[in-house]
């Protein structure tokens, strides 16, 4: 009978985080957001930030109880390391994005649950300086799904899948950020993807199919990525 409760009440966090952050997601999509430097700056973005920092705690504590007090300080330096390799490379000319590290570590070690609510707090915190960074959500959200789904099925236990599974997600994180970079409300200037999304348009000489290409190429080497070294991080761990 406890089982069935706290199975039911991990279902409420769940379903409850996720209405959060789809009406974060829809307020971002308005098209007065995102002009303010700081998120505090208007009640929308500051609206948005409440309900996506809000989803992220739900996530978090529907695994409190299977996880145990001590394992929930993981999620906390997995959120660093995002924010730490994320900032590191921001300014940099490299169309990568580093910023889910720690999300990956998470998400194949303790579950989908964990890593959605790891990588959407990693959001909420980069984007006080940069209330954009809210519009990728479904991103964030769906990329630590499948990092923790495909580690519950034993993809990442050898090196061929292991790159197929990065390729595949980054396939996907590729078409979600297009979709959210096409519905941005105002520019959002990382260097790197924005040089290389610059060099497309030039290129192409059409802006959606170049926004296209960038994520594209931009995620499938960062998730790639970000699955061979951290798979290879718990390995020698």
């Amino acid at each position: 009978m406890p089982d069935n409760k706290a199975s039911h009440s991990q279902r409420l966090c769940v379903g409850s985080a996720l209405a959060c952050l789809c009406l974060a997601w829809a307020l971002t999509l308005d098209p007065s957001y995102g002009h303010a430097g700081f998120v505090f700056d208007s009640a929308l973005s500051t609206g948005a930030w409440c309900l996506s920092l809000l989803g992220a705690l739900l996530f978090i504590a529907a695994q409190w109880r299977s996880l145990g007090n001590h394992a929930l300080v993981n999620p906390l330096l997995a959120v660093a390391a995002n924010l730490l390799l994320s900032s590191l490379i921001f300014n940099v000319n490299i169309p990568l994005y580093l910023d889910m590290m720690g999300t990956a570590f998470i998400a194949i070690v303790y579950g989908p649950v964990l890593g959605i609510g790891t990588s959407v707090l990693s959001a909420c915190l980069a984007s006080i300086n940069n209330p954009l960074l809210l519009v990728y959500l479904p991103t964030a959200v769906v990329v630590a799904y499948l990092f923790g789904w495909l580690a519950r099925r034993g993809v990442f236990k050898r090196m061929v899948a292991m790159m197929l599974a990065g390729t595949g997600v980054g396939v996907v994180a590729g078409l979600l950020s297009a979709m959210s970079t096409l519905l941005l409300p105002a520019e959002y200037e990382q260097r790197g993807p924005l040089q290389l999304l610059a060099l497309l348009e030039l290129i192409l000489r059409d802006e959606r199919l170049a926004v296209l290409v960038q994520t594209l190429s931009s995620d499938i080497i960062d998730k790639t990525f970000t699955v061979l070294v951290v798979c290879f991080s718990i390995r020698l761990a």
